[in-house]
């Protein structure tokens, strides 16, 4: 921070920097673990009916 108050800017970019450090950190989404299981279910599932299709070809 010391470095930063060396720094010469206009008074626009002062308040614009302080308005957001000042901004609290978002929330991360709760939607993202729902989609990536989501995902992985289908993957297994995919596989599985692979497996049941690879097995019922006649050899």
């Amino acid at each position: 921070m010391e470095r930063l108050s060396r720094l010469r800017v206009s008074p626009e970019w002062e308040r614009a920097l302080i308005a957001c450090l000042d901004e609290p950190p978002k929330r991360p989404s709760r939607l993202r673990p729902w989609i990536l299981g989501f995902v992985l279910f289908l993957l297994v599932f995919a596989g599985l009916a692979g497996i049941a299709v690879w097995l019922r070809l006649p050899a």
